[in-house]
């Protein structure tokens, strides 16, 4: 891989690890018993979780295309 898709990667793939602690986070707060856990929160982690592995996908498939 190339230095420059090195970075590429790193700059993607730094959102769903970010998205993917969010989705981490629900799971504290559903195990806490004194917290509120709500349907919303969760769904809007997994969501977002959801778009940046898309987003990421596609670089990567595009960066494999491209090596």
């Amino acid at each position: 891989m190339r230095d420059e898709h090195r970075v590429a990667l790193a700059a993607v793939l730094h959102p769903v690890r970010q998205a993917a602690e969010g989705v981490s986070d629900q799971i504290w707060i559903v195990n806490d018993p004194t917290a509120t856990p709500t349907a919303d929160e969760a769904l809007r982690a997994l969501d977002m979780l959801q778009a940046e592995v898309a987003r990421a996908r596609t670089l990567v498939q595009r960066l494999g295309q491209r090596d």
